[in-house]
């Protein structure tokens, strides 16, 4: 039993100490002992048998505390010969056995995951004998089952963390490496045991970089939250990116104590966005000009820094020599050391092979004993070796076969090792630099082909002005007599004269309507017709239409008929421009209509336009032959052939005419079965 709110009972085990040994336990002690749930405690005589245990030794033993009075300790303790010995050397010599570890093995207990820690004390009595051995335990078993599960964790984490391609660190709040896993060795160089117990100052690493790392640590200490971040660093492969996520890892009394850092390496994934990027750039670049210099310039600009620290572009002149376009460094006095020097001795015998064979070249790592053996000019070797290369590519610029040019690019301080992705990437920049390049010279051929197809028209359109001009006149004149002779002027003619002075009077005008064709289509082509855009009433206008052509279309042996307009339909349009239109229009379906067929005027409207109809019951036209009408000089029936007057003019300069109004001239026709051409105007207020 143990005493309760300091009150002793009366059953007190304490009270079978025999007088000699209950005399030499301190009081504070007795206190202690029944109090107790963390020490164990006993008291053995000389015979090793038990006169006192309190209640948490007597758990660890597995045995009432009563039951223990009165029995040794292999008694209770069957296989315990080493705490036995432990025992009698403290009788024997009277002096403490400090610190002795125990295990359920050694007490001799059936299980083996108990630890305890004893401290065994002389009891002497006034004589200075040692009579008994006061011992006190304290049962490890959990701390130990701690301590191993933390080994046990520690062990996983230290195969984990030298397994894993990661970089692995630990910092203390004076931002010092407490562990660091060795691949850190792999990608700096330096063993992983130089860095504990060393900040990155220390270390020597960039300015940049520890400022970087400072600032992030510092901030995972004072707010208690993880963060990621990324950065760049030169490694034993060249400049490589790692992102690093910082973990902070509180102590007992929640404050952070140590920050965990994992960094990968994202250098793939920054160079696959990087391609995506600078392709994306370089779409937007060859898409806003179609000046190939201007396009391989911007070219050479756009990949530095992001590829490269040097990157140049050549173009093969007419005559097949390669000239410098662009050199682009961050050092623009690099740069232009680069220009004078290629200008006085032309480009590297590697450049020169690429552009000789339209074969790509890549050299990965470019050193001191390849530039030595290199045949290139010594002021160009030179100015290698002061711009520092590592790496280099060469690409050419082909399109169908033919070669334009090559991009040349090239790392220094960065760096970086070409690998085949970039090469990769490098070709697909030449291979689009090359569809800019042809598309480019394709366009300024078909613009050099534009303007003189536009200066032959310009002359031909000249030309026809000039002559229908000269042509003019003298009919004028001819026309001039012809009425004076008719007018009796120069004495009264005889019918038959009078028959033949209206003859040339009507070929005169046959002829003349023939050169105002020419000349108004020499005009439209040019683009000098004038329009006066109007409200014009459809009705009135076929009505007049009509008028003027009935004489014509009756002489033919034809009937015309002229279908109604719906009440008020008005379209947008030139007077005098329509008018000619549809006379051109009845005056053809005249022409090609045989004697006995018919000519239909009509017109029809929807919500925004308005459609008139001309159509004839003539031979018709082939299906391949509707849009052939409307070519100038263009007539269905051959030269050898011809039996119809005109040029081919009507239809071509109809059409153009309808268009230069925002309308248009269509055809549908059946052969043998006659033709509709049919003209399309907007109507007065139409939304389109």
């Amino acid at each position: 039993m143990t005493r309760e709110h300091g009150e002793e009972s009366r059953d007190d085990p304490l009270r079978r100490l025999p007088p000699e040994l209950r005399t030499l336990v301190p009081d504070a002690l007795l206190e202690v002992i029944f109090r107790s749930d963390t020490l164990g405690i006993a008291v053995v005589d000389a015979d090793l048998r038990y006169r006192l245990i309190n209640p948490a030794l007597a758990r660890l033993n597995r045995l009432d505390p009563e039951a223990h009075i009165g029995l040794t300790v292999r008694d209770v303790l069957p296989d315990t010969a080493e705490l036995e010995a432990v025992l009698r050397r403290v009788l024997e010599t009277g002096e403490p056995a400090l610190g002795i570890e125990l295990n359920s093995t050694s007490v001799g207990l059936p299980s083996s995951e108990g630890y305890s820690h004893a401290d065994y004390y002389p009891l002497r009595d006034e004589a200075g004998r040692t009579v008994g051995v006061l011992a006190v335990l304290m049962d490890l078993t959990e701390r130990r089952r701690a301590e191993a599960e933390a080994k046990s964790r520690m062990a996983a984490f230290e195969t984990l963390v030298r397994n894993i391609p990661d970089v692995v660190a630990r910092f203390d709040r004076r931002l010092r490496h407490l562990y660091v896993n060795p691949v850190i060795e792999r990608v700096t160089g330096i063993p992983a045991s130089e860095f504990i117990g060393r900040t990155h100052e220390e270390l020597g690493m960039p300015p940049e970089l520890t400022s970087l790392w400072n600032r992030k640590l510092r901030a995972v200490f004072r707010t208690g939250k993880g963060t990621s971040f990324e950065f760049p660093i030169d490694t034993l492969d060249g400049r490589r990116y790692f992102q690093s996520t910082l973990v902070p890892e509180p102590g007992p009394t929640g404050e952070v104590e140590t920050v965990l850092s994992i960094a990968r390496d994202v250098t793939d994934r920054r160079r696959a966005e990087e391609r995506e990027r600078i392709l994306a750039e370089a779409g937007r670049v060859l898409a806003a000009t179609l000046d190939e210099e201007v396009v391989l310039v911007e070219l050479a600009r756009l990949v530095v820094p992001e590829l490269a620290d040097l990157s140049s572009v050549r173009l093969l002149d007419p005559d097949g020599r390669p000239r410098l376009l662009e050199v682009v460094h961050q050092d623009p006095a690099r740069a232009e050391r680069i220009r004078e020097i290629e200008a006085r001795t032309g480009p590297g015998p590697a450049t020169q092979q690429v552009l000789d064979t339209g074969v790509s070249r890549m050299i990965p790592e470019i050193t001191d004993e390849l530039l030595a053996a290199s045949d290139m000019h010594p002021e160009y070797r030179e100015a290698m070796r002061a711009l520092g290369l590592r790496s280099a590519m060469i690409v050419p610029i082909v399109a169908r076969g033919r070669v334009y040019g090559c991009i040349t690019l090239a790392s220094a301080a960065s760096g970086r090792i070409f690998d085949k992705d970039d090469m990769w990437l490098a070709e697909e920049l030449a291979r689009r630099a090359a569809a800019a390049v042809e598309n480019a010279r394709l366009y300024a051929e078909a613009e050099r082909a534009r303007d003189e197809a536009e200066e032959a028209n310009r002359a031909k359109s000249s030309f026809l002005a000039v002559m229908s001009h000269e042509l003019r006149t003298p009919l004028n004149a001819i026309a001039g007599y012809a009425d004076l002779l008719l007018t009796g002027v120069a004495g009264e003619l005889n019918p038959d004269q009078k028959e033949q002075v209206h003859r040339i009077r009507h070929n005169e005008e046959q002829l003349l309507s023939l050169i105002n064709d020419v000349l108004d289509f020499a005009r439209v082509e040019a683009g000098r017709l004038q329009f006066a855009i109007e409200d014009v009433l459809l009705e009135d206008a076929l009505s007049a239409a009509k008028s003027a052509t009935l004489p014509m279309v009756k002489a033919r042996g034809l009937s015309f008929q002229r279908l109604p307009c719906p009440a008020g339909l008005t379209v947008r349009a030139d007077p005098g421009r329509l008018r000619q239109i549809l006379l051109n229009l009845i005056g053809n379906a005249a022409k090609f209509t045989p004697s006995g067929g018919s000519i239909t005027l009509s017109c029809e409207a929807d919500e925004d336009v308005a459609r008139i109809h001309v159509t004839d019951s003539g031979p018709g036209i082939a299906a391949d032959r509707l849009e052939a009408v409307f070519a100038p000089f263009v007539q269905e029936d051959t030269p050898l052939t011809r039996q119809h007057g005109g040029i081919g003019l009507g239809l071509a300069i109809s059409r153009q005419l309808a268009r230069a109004m925002n309308g248009d001239i269509t055809v549908r026709s059946v052969p043998g079965k006659g033709s509709t051409f049919t003209v399309t105007l907007p109507r007065s207020g139409a939304t389109s």
